[in-house]
This record gives structure tokens, sequence and C-alpha cells, in this order.
């Protein structure tokens, strides 16, 4: 049934997604063959990453199932950069040949360093100690890139065999996108210090609000209400003991026993502790008890634990033999083993959330810990284990995991962005619109009362793929404008800020328009996944829309902001092995190339 209802979300919002990227797209290009282009090499990208899961021998889960989509508003984004940076190249006045060899000159490395660092937001889930993200991660990873190679081949390769046309309805939407994004430049240039105070004040409250977020999960997270797991567990709960396993497992020394009266005072305070806790508990002291009180003809008053070791022995070796005469003696080793000298005392309880869970645990490690000389003094030895303990304190292990991911895929991204930009400061300075998304999202959630879940975990390593996309375009293309910016005089501040604006308004008009487009194309594509049937799904589509916003605002709002303020590139031109990439070609004359359609 699980399966059926993953299958029914790819179906239904797929088409979905399908149905506003076409939208979107004619409302933007106004040309039928700039629509399909994109979604059909987004197509292909996600047909050549089904087949990888396929041939890797992977399925389909509650967690990768959001691949497919990830490919789908990933990989158009840089299609669409390609197709802009291509029509702006032609209405400039390029020949074909011209501006489609110029667009892929200045795009392919920018479309490799996009694809490559949101891989390793991505690929940084391959530390986690969760197998499941694991292979989501390192999937996601190499569909990222697969998507990266089919655009880059496809999208090129058609355009050249294209007539290249530009109708005067596209080419106007073209000019007032542009227009749009100069203007936005120009607003910020005149509010930078505005804006990046009011920035500060939003990231401080959304630090605030982060504060707010806690470790949380439970089994009724990743399934609807109406799913029959969610209604037999409710039933479990309700009528029988529950459905999360605890044990508290006890060892003896060679030598001890655990049937001295002693021992079996000390495992009655241990079972009780648990029981204070709301785990109902069975073991062989209520074995032990039955035994007794069967004995005596079932008189219930004799329902006790024996007071002495010989007879406990005796209680436990005629509870043993009966059990074999029935064919049910293994039941009496899931809680004692003698020849291996363990007993377990077993418990269930409600499923009631980690946190809740985790206090619970806590306070019955307290216990142990606490009684540590008594158990030393009595031979003994006791831990807490069970499926309960180990998957909810694992859910913060994992968390923590994937928050070190994070911190290694900043370890990979940071010196690339130094590397790429030549400048150590301008790498530093492009790290805050990077970081403004994920600070933003965590906010949202403290605002909302939203806990940190896995999957909503998840949505920080893709937010942060999402936000060095733009970042690296924004950059890539404020280097190519100012290394063509004449050089101010030395010590002129003035003449220094007014090349700095130039360039500003250059790259928000060249790209800029660029950026919005697949900001609105990114929060369309992941509206779609709020039509799930799974509540982790959903959770994980409203917080990557948080997510696109905040990468809106940090690439075009603080980043231009902070660089009009803090000046980070040097005056001179850019040098080194990406030197190349960021120098602009003066427009060639159209050797009567159209334009325009009739």
């Amino acid at each position: 049934r699980i399966a059926q209802r993953l299958m029914e979300d790819q179906t239904l919002y797929f088409p979905i997604c399908a149905l506003l990227f076409l939208g979107i797209l004619w409302a933007l290009f106004r040309d039928l063959r700039a629509v399909l282009l994109p979604l059909v090499a987004v197509g292909f990208a996600i047909a050549y990453t089904t087949g990888f899961l396929a041939v890797s021998g992977q399925s389909i889960d509650i967690i990768n199932n959001v691949i497919p989509i990830l490919i789908f508003v990933i990989g158009i984004s840089d299609a669409i950069h390609l197709l802009i940076r291509y029509r702006h190249e032609l209405d400039a006045g390029r020949p074909q040949r011209e501006a489609l060899r110029v667009t892929v000159r200045h795009l392919m490395t920018a479309c490799f360093l996009t694809s490559f660092t949101t891989a390793v937001g991505f690929g940084s889930l391959a530390s986690a100690r969760i197998d499941i993200l694991k292979r989501f991660g390192l999937s996601a990873a190499v569909g990222v890139m697969i998507a990266y190679l089919v655009v880059v081949i496809l999208v090129p390769a058609v355009l050249s065999m294209w007539k290249p046309t530009l109708s005067p309805a596209g080419r106007a939407t073209d000019r007032r996108i542009q227009d749009l994004s100069e203007r936005l430049g120009a607003w910020v240039s005149v509010h930078r210090w505005a804006v990046v105070g009011l920035g500060a004040l939003v990231l401080a409250a959304a630090g605030g609000f982060a504060s707010r977020v806690h470790e949380e999960n439970n089994i009724y997270e990743a399934f609807p209400s109406d799913s029959p797991l969610v209604r037999a567990n409710e039933r479990l709960e309700r009528d029988f003991m529950g459905i999360v396993p605890i044990s508290l497992v006890v060892r003896w020394d060679e030598g001890a026993s655990p049937l001295e009266p002693a021992a079996l005072a000390y495992l009655v305070e241990l079972e009780e502790a648990v029981q204070a806790e709301e785990f109902p508990t069975l073991s062989v002291l209520d074995l032990l008890r039955a035994t007794r009180c069967a004995r005596e003809g079932g008189d219930p008053a004799q329902r006790r634990l024996p007071t002495t070791k010989n007879e406990a022995f005796q209680l436990l070796l005629a509870l043993q033999l009966g059990l074999e005469q029935t064919g049910r003696s293994e039941e009496l080793a899931r809680l004692i083993q003698p020849e291996a000298r363990t007993l377990r005392i077993t418990a269930r309880g409600k499923d009631e959330g980690a946190r809740i869970l985790n206090a619970r645990f806590e306070r019955i490690d307290a216990l142990l810990e606490k009684s540590a000389e008594r158990q030393r003094a009595l031979g003994l030895t006791c831990r807490l284990s069970g499926g309960g303990p180990v998957a909810s304190r694992g859910v913060n292990t994992l968390i923590l995991d994937l928050f070190g991911s994070l911190l290694l895929a900043f370890a990979v991204i940071l010196p690339t962005m130094c590397f790429l930009l030549r400048s150590f400061k301008a790498g530093l300075v492009s790290m805050i619109p990077n970081l403004t998304p994920l600070l933003l999202t965590l906010g949202f959630m403290g605002a909302v009362g939203m806990d940190l879940r896995v999957t909503s975990v998840i949505v920080f390593s893709v937010s942060l793929g999402l936000a060095v996309d733009d970042t690296i375009h924004f950059m890539a293309r404020f280097r190519a404008e100012w290394a063509v910016e004449p050089p101010p005089p030395p010590g002129d501040r003035a003449a220094l800020d007014a090349a700095y604006l130039n360039a500003i308004l250059r790259t928000c008009r060249g790209t800029g328009g660029a950026i919005l487009t697949t900001t609105v194309l990114l929060a369309a594509g992941y509206s779609a996944l709020l039509f799930s049937g799974f509540p982790i799904t959903r959770v994980f589509g409203l917080c990557m829309e948080v997510t696109v916003i905040g990468a809106l605002v940090g690439d075009l709002l603080l980043l231009p902001a902070c660089l009009l303020i803090l000046k980070p590139f040097p005056v001179a031109r850019p040098e080194g092995p990406l030197a190349a990439e960021f120098q602009p070609e003066p427009p060639e004359p159209s050797a009567g190339a159209p334009l325009l359609d009739a």
C-alpha cells in the first residue's frame, strides 16, 4: 500500500510540475521551442537518473522518491541560464554561431561549478551513518551531475540546429525582465546599508526562532493519517502494550546469581522504574510470580516472588519443563538464558516522539548509573537496550551527522569559491547568501513550531546546493563585468564605488533575470510536493519554498549590497586558470541573421 501511494504521488505531482513549468516558460519566452527544450532536457536527465537507480539495485523508498522532482527543478536551472544568455547574445546582435559559442564558453564552467557544489551538498550525506540517507545523498549527487551533462550537451546541440529568431513578444519580455533586474540592483545600491542592516536583523530574528527547533521523530511522521499502518499502530497502543520496544539487559558474573533474594529485589526496583516511565514490562519476574501462584492452587495471594534462591530455582525449573512439554521453551529463552548468564526485562510503550522517549530513557540510564555500585556488589551488569532507545537516540546521531555533512560541504565549497573568484575575501562574501536560506529556513521552522526531523534536515543539504548555484552565476558574471570596468584612480573611493555600481548594474541586468526566472520555476516545482499524500514530503516541499525565497533574497539583495560595501575584488583584471572564463567579448554585428519573426 505504501509503495502504491508513492507511485500515486509521482504520477500526481509530475503533471502538476510540468504544467506549471509550461505556463511559466511560455509567459517568459513566448516561444514554444524555448518552452519545450528545457523540459525535454530534464526529462532525459530524469530517465538516465532513474536508470542509474535501477542499475545500482535501488528501489523507490520514502526518502529518495523526491529525487526525480529534485532533478527536474535543479536540472532546468542550467537550461534556463543557457537559454537566457543565448537570447541575450542574439539580442545584442551576434550571429547564431557566435552567440552560441559565447554562451557555452561563459556558462560551461559556471554550470559545472553549480552542479558540482549542488552534488557536494547531496554527496555530503554519505558521511551519515544511516544507509537510507547515504543512498539518497549519493544517488541525488549522481543525478545532479547526469543532469548537468545532459543539459550542456543537448541544449546547445539543439539550439545550433534552430533558426535563431526572437519573436517581438519574447524580446519584449526579455527586456522587461532585464529592466526589472537592473532597477532592483539600482535600488539595492541606493539602500545598501539599509538592506544589510535589515538583513542582519531578519537573520538575527531567524536565529532566535531557530533556537526553538528541537529534534523529533516518530513513526507517524512518514505516513498519511489514513494509512493502515498508522491505524494498526494506534490500536496496538490503545489495546496492547505499545509499539516502542525497550529492554533492560542484565548479565551476571560467574559465581553470582540473579535468583538471590537481594538480586531479585534489585530487579524488582528496576522493573518498577521502567513501569513508572509508562512502559508496561514483561520479565522472568512475572513468570516466577505466575508459576508460584499456579503451584499454590491459583491463590492470588501467592502471586509473589520466592524468598529463597532454592525456591526461585525450583520455580524456574518447573516453568522450563512445562514450556518444553508444550513446545514453547523459546519463549522463556527470550527472557532468560542461564548458559549465557543473561536475562531481560522487556517493555513496550507508546511512540510519543523522540524528545519524550529520550527523556525517559535518560532517567532510566541515570538510575542504572546511580546504582552501579549496588550492581557490582550483586555481581550484575545492567544496561538499557532495545529498538526504542536505539532508534530514538539514533535520530540525534543522525541529525548531528547531517549537520556534520553540511560542515563538510562548506569545507569544499568555500575553497572552491575562493579559487573561482581568485580572492579569499570575495569567497567569504559569497558565503553570506549561501548561509541566508539555511538560517531563514531554520528560523521559519522555529516560528511555526516545526520540529527538526530527518527529512527536514535533508532540506539544508539541498538548500546549500541551490543557494550556491545562484551565487556562482552572479559572482561569475560580476567578475566578468568587473574585468572590463576601467580601473579607478588609486585612492579615489568615489570612482571605485562608481565602478562597483556599474558592474553590479550590468550583472543584475545580465544574470539577475535568469536568477529571478529560475527562482520562480523552482518555487513552482517544489509547490507540486505540497500535493503529496505523505506528510514528510509536504514538509519537505514547504521548507524548500522558504529556502528558494531565502536564496533569492541572499543573491539579489544581500550579495550586491555586501559587494558594494565591502568591495572584495582587486582593481586589477582577474588572473589564473579561470581568467579566460571571465573575459567578456564585444558583440559582433550580425551578418544578416534574422532576429525577429514576422
